[in-house]
């Protein structure tokens, strides 16, 4: 999945993620990747992650340490 969805540095976020197989079977593992593709950077240092298993999904939630001079990052 890529999303061109963009999130302000040093702020909280919480996402609830929901994937299925295309056989409609649950996906209950994911990857978050963070970084500015566009730059050619990646993987900015998250100061608190939290990942919490749903019967639909995973709830995330993260918030990125402001340490560019970028006032966002893109998910993707």
């Amino acid at each position: 999945m890529y999303t061109d969805h963009s999130v302000h540095l040093n702020t909280i976020y919480t996402y609830q993620v929901v994937a299925r197989h295309s056989n409609g079977a649950l996906i209950d593992r994911t990857i978050l990747i963070i970084g500015q593709p566009d730059l050619g950077e990646d993987y900015y240092n998250i100061t608190a992650l939290i990942a919490l298993p749903r019967t639909n999904g995973i709830h995330l939630s993260w918030k990125l340490r402001a340490k560019s001079t970028a006032n966002t990052v893109t998910l993707y």
